[in-house]
Formats: C-alpha cells, sequence, structure tokens
C-alpha cells in the first residue's frame, strides 16, 4: 500500500506490481534501460533436486511466459 510519501519513483516493475495504490506509468527509456536477468539455479546438494529441476524447467516453458509478464518479469527467449 503506497503511504503518499513521494509522487514518483523508479524500481524494477516486478517489484511494483503487487503494491495497491501505484500506477505505473511504463518502462524507463531503452537508452536508460538497466536491464537485470535473473537465473534459476540449484545446490548440487539440493534434497529435492528433481522438484528443484522441475520448478526451473517449468519456468522456462513458454507456457509460463503468461505468469512471468504479469509478475513484470520479461521472458527470455530461446
Amino acid at each position: 500500500m503506497t503511504r503518499g510519501e513521494a509522487e514518483f519513483g523508479f524500481q524494477q516493475v516486478s517489484e511494483l506490481r503487487p503494491i495497491r495504490g501505484i500506477i505505473l506509468m511504463g518502462p524507463l527509456p531503452d537508452a536508460v534501460q538497466q536491464v537485470t536477468m535473473f537465473l534459476g539455479g540449484r545446490p548440487t546438494t539440493s534434497q529435492n533436486a528433481g522438484a528443484a529441476d522441475a520448478l526451473i524447467a517449468y519456468l522456462a516453458r513458454p507456457e509460463a511466459a503468461p505468469a512471468n509478464i504479469e509478475s513484470g518479469l520479461d521472458p527470455v527467449n530461446h
């Protein structure tokens, strides 16, 4: 929820989406945009390696793209 302490601000879209009361104006222009890449991985000693691998594989599938976009992330096109 917004507290009304600022007139405008800059932050990653995925961090702003869940906050009520914010109006997203759009992304910064490409000339000043800094892209942050998020990667998935798991420790080799994971107790649930199969489940972790399945989740990472699912998130990388085209079917997951709408959820990624809705959360403010841009899916990587392979």
